[in-house]
């Protein structure tokens, strides 16, 4: 999933769906994990699964050859984002610097035995939110 590029100037909630099938000619119980690639971003966002009743789980029974979709909710924490440290001059080639910005990870589909992690990546960067108290700006 990709999420975007992010100028967070407040918590921000983004929400993607997901199409779970089981192929299997078995009822099948799958878990959903968030994981991250660094344990940072575990405090920049949290990731929630609700099913179509809107009731949040972490896990779904599915019947044979049966599918469900699911919501899921990324929330971004604010006040966790790092500034921005990227530009394309002096830290152009900083990939420290981009690093500092990325939030990425996967949600882990588990059956037990077998797993698919189905990437997702966010470019956030903090922002201030500056308001003019004037809407028109005079040429004087």
């Amino acid at each position: 999933f990709s999420l975007g590029q992010l100028d967070v100037t407040e918590d921000t909630v983004i929400r993607r769906r997901m199409r779970i099938v089981n192929l299997l000619q078995e009822e099948q119980t799958v878990s959903i994990e968030p994981r991250f690639r660094l344990e940072e971003n575990g405090q920049k966002i949290a990731i929630e699964a609700y099913d179509s009743n809107n009731v949040l789980v972490d896990e779904v029974t599915l019947s044979t050859c049966d599918d469900t979709v699911l919501d899921l909710v990324f929330s971004i924490n604010s006040a966790a984002i790092e500034a921005n440290f990227m530009n394309s001059g002096s830290q152009g080639s900083n990939a420290a610097a981009l690093t500092a910005n990325e939030i990425d990870g996967y949600v882990v589909i588990s059956d037990g035995s077998n797993e698919i992690g189905v990437p997702f990546h966010a470019l956030a960067r903090r922002a201030a939110k500056v308001v003019t108290s004037q809407d028109v700006l005079s040429s004087a």
